[in-house]
């Protein structure tokens, strides 16, 4: 079979442009402003930033070390929550325990909820979050309490799925963050 450069080209436009069913969600989209996520799902692209591309360069060293300790990577995760569907992939499942991994310097506490939604998902007691600081690799890690954030989480699941189905707006989380957001202006205008 020859390599035909067209095809190829038509593959990367669909896997950037991929529309994801309401019907289910991703750990990940909980994590950060739900409108946010909201847009992305409706408006946006899977499109692939600079420090996108070091935080993958992190993941893949920490996945390099993890295997000499029979970590399962980027393991699959689905299942129901609330009776909402749920997939996702956990960055690490170590024997009794789900890591996950982020690089930033910025230590939110709705990470913690991603996480809290595999370990449910996976049935597994021990979670930890592993933050690797991006430009001086400082690496801070500690375990949280799935019982506590559980709630919180799925809390979140809820609303999202609620906006997706009922194609509804989330509710503002303002942040510091804002001001960069690309979506910004329909976010600031309450456009859908």
């Amino acid at each position: 079979m020859m390599f035909d450069i067209n095809e190829f080209v038509d593959e990367l436009h669909k896997k950037f442009e991929q529309k994801y069913d309401p019907t289910w969600i991703m750990p990940s989209e909980i994590t950060t402003c739900l409108r946010k996520s909201f847009y992305i799902r409706k408006k946006g692209k899977n499109v692939i930033g600079e420090s996108a591309v070091y935080g993958i360069a992190i993941h893949n060293t920490v996945q390099d070390v993890a295997k000499k300790f029979n970590c399962e990577i980027e393991k699959e995760v689905n299942g129901k929550i609330d009776g909402i569907e749920i997939k996702g992939r956990a960055d690490l499942v170590c024997s009794d325990s789900v890591i996950e991994i982020k690089t930033t310097t910025i230590h939110d506490q709705r990470h913690y909820f991603q996480l809290a939604i595999y370990a449910k998902l996976l049935n597994l007691n021990k979670a930890y979050m592993l933050y690797i600081d991006r430009d001086t690799a400082n690496i801070t890690f500690f375990q949280i309490d799935i019982s506590f954030v559980l709630p919180f989480a799925i809390e979140r699941v809820r609303a999202f799925t609620n906006a997706l189905v009922n194609n509804k707006l989330p509710s503002k989380e303002y942040s510091s963050l804002c001001k960069y957001c690309i979506y910004k202006t329909y976010c600031d205008n309450d456009t859908l």
